[in-house]
């Protein structure tokens, strides 16, 4: 007998793309199903660009920068990229391998996270997150590298709680936000601006934000300063989810945004005009779903319609033409378009020739000058290729050549519990006489408990499996969700089509679900 595995689509995870190989190993039939399609031969808008490679980071990437000469910074989880020691910060040449110019950081301590990063004019970098330590040095939560990787030992803040954004001003002067009430022991809430030396800034005041959430920050070029995040007032005014500060930091009474739910990324145009991206449905009560262009004075612009993808918008960047990329945990926009990925023509509509396909969520973006795309987040596969977490595609933007772009606020706040919080991938069946079971690789972004159920045929046929694992942070585990003998009986007889259903409840989070329609079946 032969057996074989084919998938359906698959809701909030991965869809398998795959063709089918048999492996008879010690006297069981496997299923191993990853030979995936080829690359697109033609750079279409939004396909795979194979010239850089698969960079295969251990934990996940929160963060992509494009430095000018073209060499690109990572920052997450991770502990190894592409197999060497590269502690939560790496940096890779053009073609995604390790730039061995820059050292191990060695970012530890606290969850390790580094969640946002920032270049300076300098080619110094700036990185925020929740750490402890920085080459084996006491570096609390915010900290700046050397061009070479190394500590800039002269640079030491220290806020009380997470750095979620982090950006420089043309004066060189630090702003960042994030979860704090003090920075250096000095009052400062969820805001804070520093100068070049890591000082506080006291000429930039200590507005009070409360429920003290900033996941993002984008200063302006005349000095001031937007805020994007989990708030409702602002020096005891009303002010949700996202306001401007003056150049002293004082709350801008001119601008009055309000958004029904988080901000998590902003991003300026040349006109002043202001994108924001999140999980809100309405912008000063006006229907704009997850993605808003505003105006200088925080009105929705109503020349961008409502794009309306189905859910939360992690990042968004604009390309020097006008149009427009966001990513995040969405599966379509609109009535259709592309999951996770996806572009807007300058009016909000969804540009039909972008049509990337990833199998997980984007968490960030970084444009390159010739218009091709950095992102990364929690997919496995491009075009059905192997791309671990980080991803090149190719832009085809209206020039042909694309040119630089704008990119977002580098916010995006706590690794979110939608979506992306959950991959399932290497799905195989095992069948033996004695035993019969499904094996996975889940992925998940923090900790939590997995849950992993199966069923399949009905009546007396049912079969039904179980499985589950308590993790304590970010991992990828291997499931076997075990079939009984009522699965084993049917196999004998004829295609078992199974419902894999997984569950991950992130630790005082929500639980996501990914489901997987399989068919394992019998071939003579």
């Amino acid at each position: 007998m032969e057996w074989g595995l084919s998938g359906a689509g698959a809701s909030g995870g991965l869809r398998l793309r795959a063709a089918c190989a048999l492996a008879v190993v010690a006297g069981s039939i496997s299923l191993l199903a990853f030979a995936g399609p080829a690359a697109a031969q033609s750079p279409a808008p939004g396909s795979l660009d194979p010239s850089f490679g698969d960079i295969s980071p251990n934990q996940e990437i929160r963060d992509v920068l494009v430095q000018p000469d073209g060499k690109i910074l990572v920052s997450g989880l991770f502990t190894q990229v592409a197999g060497q020691p590269r502690g939560r910060v790496a940096r890779l040449n053009a073609d995604g391998t390790i730039d061995p110019t820059f050292s191990d950081p060695q970012v530890a301590g606290g969850s390790g996270l580094v969640e946002t990063m920032a270049l300076q004019p300098d080619g110094k970098i700036l990185i925020g997150g929740n750490f402890a330590t920085v080459k084996g040095q006491a570096r609390f939560r915010l900290a700046r590298l050397n061009p070479d990787g190394s500590l800039d030992a002269g640079f030491n803040v220290t806020p009380n709680g997470s750095v979620f954004s982090v950006a420089v001003q043309p004066n060189g002067k630090i702003v960042f936000g994030g979860s704090f009430t003090q920075v250096n022991g000095s009052a400062r809430t969820a805001v804070a601006r520093l100068n070049s030396n890591g000082s506080v800034d006291v000429g930039f005041a200590a507005t009070p934000v409360n429920l003290p959430v900033a996941y993002a920050v984008a200063p302006q070029p005349d000095g001031k300063v937007l805020i994007g995040g989990n708030f409702t007032k602002v020096d005891n005014s009303d002010r949700s989810r996202i306001a401007r500060l003056t150049v002293k930091g004082q709350l801008d009474t001119g601008f009055t945004a309000n958004a029904d739910d988080v901000v998590y990324s902003l991003a300026l145009r040349a006109d002043g005009t202001i994108f924001a991206a999140g999980k809100f449905g309405s912008v000063g009560f006006v229907s704009r779903n997850r993605i808003a262009l505003l105006g200088s004075a925080g009105g929705v612009d109503q020349s961008f319609g409502d794009a309306n993808p189905n859910s939360t918008v992690e990042d968004v960047a604009i390309q020097p033409d006008g149009k427009v990329l966001i990513g995040g945990v969405f599966t379509q926009v609109g009535s259709g378009g592309p999951a996770r990925l996806a572009r807007l023509n300058a009016n909000g509509t969804l540009d039909g020739s972008f049509v990337p396909q990833l199998n997980g969520s984007v968490t960030e973006m970084a444009l390159q000058p010739d218009g091709k795309v950095v992102v990364v987040g929690f997919f496995t596969q491009v075009d059905g290729v192997p791309r671990y977490r980080a991803a090149r595609l190719f832009g085809g933007s209206a020039d042909g050549n694309g040119g630089g772009g704008s990119g977002g606020s580098n916010g995006g706040g706590p690794a979110p519990t939608p979506a992306d919080a959950l991959a399932v991938s290497a799905v195989k069946a095992q069948v033996t006489s004695r035993s019969a079971a499904v094996s996975s690789r889940v992925q998940v972004s923090g900790g939590g408990t997995i849950v992993q159920r199966g069923a399949g045929g009905s009546g007396k046929s049912r079969v039904r499996c179980h499985a589950s694992k308590a993790v304590g942070a970010a991992t990828t585990s291997t499931l076997r969700c075990r079939l009984g003998s009522k699965a084993r009986k049917s196999l004998r007889k004829r295609s078992l089509k199974l419902t894999l259903t997984t569950t991950f409840t992130p630790t005082g989070g929500t639980a996501v679900t990914n489901t997987r329609k399989l068919t394992i079946k019998r071939k003579r």
